[in-house]
């Protein structure tokens, strides 16, 4: 990679970092940051690793700080071929924090399946909203529209277990076909209210998470550069995260996120896809970032 990145510098060629393609795929050592980690599987005997849930990223700040640490690690690597580092090299433009993937997507709820721990987890930090906002449990279900809204997953996998806030065992639970306004008029209608939480809800979980991330890509350890969408070099403030949608069978509700200035990764599943910029490249062994590269304008090239 290290030579790729240089070629394409040397040609005038912008690239894109993408480190993350959904799921993490851990080792042992990991388990210092994620103790939790066997609840997402047994480890593989080829390979040694568990893969984590899509999704599953966006609710655990555990997961989270394995994905910064990476790329953090990464911005520290000195290139051979440049003899500066990754966080140097004004040819790197643009971070990917995570690619085709969001909290909102078809997979969201697949990660309060699988892992307990991240389950109650979320269930606290879910119901400690709701408290916030309506205060007591009556209030909740007066507003969600009784009964009927709560215990209502369990074709989804989520098994009734007297949802309540005093307990805190109310889970986030949905996916775009629930948000789909078709069906917050129609089939969901009862329980539209708790829809609509659980949407802002998880949106708010997800930037928490991009928070982090630009924080720390940003801070003293890289030393990064920024640019703005012009290419010229800015301060650090130029760094942001920005949410990119992408079409996913006919329906704009999986996102592609970059730190840094503005690009567009949008693949379209359901028309074939388009790519990014001039050219793409993946590490076939998986283990190390994709590269994808936009051509500079030839007045920063430099």
């Amino acid at each position: 990679m290290d030579y790729l990145v240089a070629a394409l510098k040397k040609r005038g060629i912008y690239v894109k970092l993408a480190a993350h393609f959904g799921a993490q795929k851990l080792g042992p050592a990991d388990k210092r940051h994620v103790p939790y980690l066997a609840e997402f599987g047994e480890f593989d005997g080829n390979e040694s690793r568990i893969t984590t849930p899509h999704s599953a990223v966006h609710y655990a700040p555990e997961l989270q700080q394995v994905q910064i640490l990476q790329m953090v690690n990464l911005l520290q690597h000195k290139n051979p071929y440049t003899g500066l580092t990754y966080a140097e090299d004004p040819a790197i433009a643009f971070l990917e924090i995570i690619n085709e993937q969001s909290i909102l997507f078809y997979s969201s709820p697949v990660p309060l399946r699988t892992s307990p721990t991240l389950s109650r987890h979320v269930a606290r930090r879910f119901c400690q909203w709701l408290r916030e906002k309506y205060g007591t449990q009556e209030r909740l279900s007066e507003a969600w529209g009784g009964k009927q809204a709560f215990d209502g997953f369990t074709s989804e996998g989520f098994p009734a277990v007297g949802e309540r806030l005093d307990r805190d065992n109310i889970l986030p639970i949905g996916n775009p076909w629930f948000w789909d306004p078709a069906q917050l008029s129609g089939s969901q209608a009862y329980r539209k209210q708790r829809l609509l939480d659980t949407m802002w809800f998880l949106y708010g979980l997800q930037n928490e998470f991009y928070a982090r991330y630009v924080a720390a890509v940003r801070g003293p350890a890289t030393r990064a550069r920024s640019f703005r969408q012009t290419g010229k070099r800015a301060g650090p403030s130029a760094i942001s995260a920005t949410s990119i949608p992408t079409p996913w069978w006919g329906r704009s509700t999986g996102t592609t996120i970059l730190a840094a200035a503005a690009a567009t990764d949008r693949q379209r599943h359901d028309a074939g896809g388009a790519g990014f910029g001039n050219a793409q490249r993946r590490d076939a062994a998986g283990g190390r970032p994709a590269v994808h590269a936009l051509r500079m304008d030839s007045r920063y090239a430099q």
